[in-house]
């Protein structure tokens, strides 16, 4: 039996990212992606800081127009988990 070698397609799961496999529990999963989600919330945040050191008025409302699209995606979002959530503690 050979080690698979990294790289080759063969590597090993990285253990740091959320698993989706159906025997995981669903609750895992719910907070697997809100941790996801509130990652995402801190970049589009750095990405609408960032826009207004650019200077030119075009470009900083532009790129504050997509954060802001992105902020209340990611809202909608954390509302379905929440609703998520909630289900899944009232069936228990």
């Amino acid at each position: 039996m050979t080690n698979p070698i990294p790289g080759t397609g063969e590597a090993m799961p990285n253990q740091l990212k959320p698993m989706t496999e159906e025997n995981r529990d669903s609750q895992i999963l719910i907070l697997d992606a809100q941790n996801i989600l509130a990652e995402i919330k801190s970049l589009n945040q750095a990405i609408f800081l960032a826009a207004h050191g650019l200077g030119q008025r075009e470009h900083i409302d532009a790129i504050a127009t997509v954060a802001d699209v992105i902020w209340r995606k990611l809202k909608e979002a954390d509302e379905i988990l929440d609703a998520a959530r909630a289900a899944q503690e009232a069936s228990r």
